[in-house]
This record gives C-alpha cells, structure tokens and sequence, in this order.
C-alpha cells in the first residue's frame, strides 16, 4: 500500500461534572502509515471512563502512542491496552497517571508480538491522595523483539496498590526491566512478577524499592526456565521508617540459565523482615548469589535459603549481616544434593550493640560435591 500517509492522531478530553464515558480506539495497519497516537484524559469532578485500545498490525508503521490521565475528584477509569503484531513495526509507548483526590484505577496492558517490532514502554504512576491502583501487564513473545521496559510508582499519601507483572517468551528477545516503587507515607503494596521462558532472551532485572514512612509490602518473584536465558537480578530495598516487608523469590530450571541475583536490604529505623528464597534445578545452571543486610536501629529478621538441585551447578553465596543497634535474627540455610556441585558459601555477622542470633546450616549430598564452608 504505497502512499500511505502518516497519521498524527491526538485525543483530548476534558470533563467538568461530566458524563459516563466510553471510548473504544482500534487501529489496524496492513503495509500502513506512521502513527502518532496522543491521549490526554483530564478530569475536575468527572465521570465514569471506560477506554480499550487496541493496535493490530501487519507489516506496520513506526508507532509512537502516548497517553496522559490527570484526575482531580476524578472518575473510575478502567483502562485496557492490546498490541498485536505480525511482522510489525518499532513501538515507543508511555503511560503516564497523575491523580490529585482520584478514582479507582484498573490498568490492563497486553502486548502479543510475532516476528514484532523493538518496543520500549514506560509506566509513570504519580499519586497525590489517589486511588486504590490494580495494574496487570502481559507480555507474550513468538520469535519477538528486545524489550525495554521501565515501571515507575510515585506515592504521597497514596492508595492501595496491586501489580501482577507476567513474561511469557518462546524464542524470545532480550528483556531489560526496572521497576521503582518510591513511597512517602504511601499504601500497602503486593507485587507479583512472573517469568516463564522457552528458549528464552537473556534478562536483566532491577527492583529499587524506596520508602519513607512507607507501606506494608508483599513481593513475590518467580523465574520458570525452560532451556533459558542467562539471568540478572538485582533487588535494592532501602526503609527509612519503613514497612513490614514479606518478599519470596522462586526459581525454577530445567536447562537453565547462568544466574547471578544480588539483594540488598538497607534500613534506617526499619521494618520487620521476612525473606525467603527458593533455587530448584535440574541439570541447572552456574549461581551466584549475594545477600547483603544493613540494619541501623533495624527490624526482626528471618530469612529461609533453599537449595534443590539435581545434576545442578556450581553455586557460589554470600551472606553478609552488619547491624547497629540491630534486630533478633533467624536465618536457616538448607543445601540438597543429587549428583550436586561445587559450593562455596561464606557468612558473616558483624554486630555493634547487637540482637539474638539462631543460625542452621544444613547440607544434604548424595555423590555431592566439594564444599568449602
């Protein structure tokens, strides 16, 4: 379809003790045009929104779309967004919500991807006395693109929130992915990240979450690998006057990938700890991981390390605990070994003016490995 013209489409509403509003925006492109797409929602006392979007392409165009929802004694806004794409083209996507006073929010973003296009997405939640936030990102990839994506959540005196992140891949793209939760005096938080792969990309993951006079919060990883990708995850918790805080991280291979995790827990007149990390592995991969604890005036601590493997890999871990003035402290290391590996494990305690201790290491072998502890 040569000669097609590129498409500047902006969208702008603007309600003022408005009406129920339902808005429905369906692009489809076959060889198409350029499209820029922009959504600006503004609300003073407003209705209802009820918005989907949804862009289905066959060798498409270059997409850049951006939405915009400014609420002000807002609406409800249930808000749905599916790509589909066949052979499709390159797709910058943000997302910006800025609440004052706002509605609930129900956020559904679906990306679905064969032989598609590089997509660089970035979520921006801004919370001033806001809403109660439910947001669920999918992402399904067939022989996809490299994927950047970057969540940001911003919360004064903010709402409850609930976010499911799932990334399904089958011969995937690398995914690079950042989420910030950045809370002054903010809500209760449960985050659930999932990743599935097959034959999947290599994956760098950073979590940075941030509190002052924070929330509540239960975070849930878990990684399923199924001849995968390397892996990169590194999660940074720093509390000041924080929150109690539940986190599980799971993985989970079959063929897996090499695994480097680094957590980092910093707190400053902190939280209640509860940590548990789970590592199953059949015919797994090479791992590394460090866990480091920095407590000032800081919380109860306990923390579970569980170590499956079978026919699994060379496993390198360090645990570092340094408290000032610091918390009661329980932490059980459980190593099971089939045909196992080399493990090197070194654990360190420093403490000035310091709490209770319990300590259990178990290290189960059967035709086991060296260890060196």
């Amino acid at each position: 379809m040569a000669g097609c013209p590129s498409v500047s489409v902006p969208h702008t509403y603007n309600y003022l003790e408005g009406p129920s509003v339902s808005v429905p925006h369906t692009y489809n492109y076959l060889e198409g045009p350029s499209v820029s797409v922009t959504h600006t929602y503004n609300y003073l006392e407003g209705p209802s929104v009820s918005v989907t979007h949804t862009y289905n392409y066959l060798e498409g165009p270059s997409v850049s779309v951006t939405h915009t929802y400014n609420y002000l004694e807002g609406p409800s806004v249930s808000v749905t967004h599916t790509y589909n794409y066949l052979e499709g083209p390159s797709v910058s996507v943000t997302h910006t919500y800025n609440y004052l006073e706002g509605p609930p929010v129900s956020v559904t973003h679906t990306y679905n991807y064969l032989e598609g296009p590089p997509v660089s997405v970035t979520h921006t939640y801004n919370y001033l006395e806001g809403p109660p936030v439910s947001v669920t990102h999918t992402y399904n990839y067939l022989e996809g693109p490299p994927v950047s994506v970057t969540h940001t959540y911003n919360y004064l005196e903010g709402p409850p929130v609930s976010v499911t992140h799932t990334y399904n891949y089958l011969e995937g793209p690398p995914v690079s992915v950042t989420h910030t939760y950045n809370y002054l005096e903010g809500p209760p938080v449960s985050v659930t990240h999932t990743y599935n792969y097959l034959e999947g990309p290599p994956v760098s993951v950073t979590h940075t979450y941030n509190y002052l006079e924070g929330p509540p919060v239960s975070v849930t990883h878990t990684y399923n690998y199924l001849e995968g990708p390397p892996v990169s995850v590194t999660h940074t918790y720093n509390y000041l006057e924080g929150p109690s805080v539940s986190v599980t991280h799971t993985y989970n291979y079959l063929e897996g990938p090499s695994v480097s995790v680094t957590h980092t827990y910093n707190y400053l007149e902190g939280p209640s700890v509860s940590v548990t990390h789970t590592y199953n592995y059949l015919e797994g991969p090479s791992v590394s991981v460090t866990h480091t604890y920095n407590y000032l005036e800081g919380p109860s601590v306990s923390v579970t390390h569980t170590y499956n493997y079978l026919e699994g890999p060379s496993v390198s871990v360090t645990h570092t605990y340094n408290y000032l003035e610091g918390p009661s402290v329980s932490v059980t290391h459980t190593y099971n070994y089939l045909e196992g590996p080399s493990v090197s494990v070194t654990h360190t305690y420093n403490y000035l003016e310091g709490p209770s201790v319990s300590v259990t290491h178990t290290y189960n072998y059967l035709e086991g490995p060296s260890v060196d502890q």
